[in-house]
């Protein structure tokens, strides 16, 4: 699990293992929310199915529309400050800790 201080880790790792440290443990987390959430959705199925309209509780295409769109989400929330992390000196930013 991410600690949110990633200082010990990549202290002298190069910059696409950083990203790809960051990034992968943000993709692990939004799978397993993606795993759970596809789990209740399933689970609440029958008391949502009534407020909804031209479509089933379990549409495939609903299913896999929200997936991706949340995946796409995750993968910004993770990505963007994984980069901006990299741009800065590690002297730096170990001095000011």
């Amino acid at each position: 699990m991410p600690s949110g201080d990633y200082s010990p880790d990549v202290r002298g790792a190069q910059r696409y293992d950083v990203i790809k440290m960051v990034v992968g443990n943000g993709a692990l987390l939004a799978a397993m929310g993606l795993g759970i959430g596809l789990l209740g959705s399933f689970g609440a199925a029958r008391a949502i199915s009534r407020f909804l309209f031209k479509t089933s509780a379990n549409d495939p295409l609903t299913l896999t529309a929200g997936c991706a769109l949340l995946s796409a989400v995750a993968l910004a929330a993770t990505l963007i400050p994984a980069v901006r992390a990299t741009r800065i000196d590690p002297q730096v930013a170990l001095r000011h800790e």
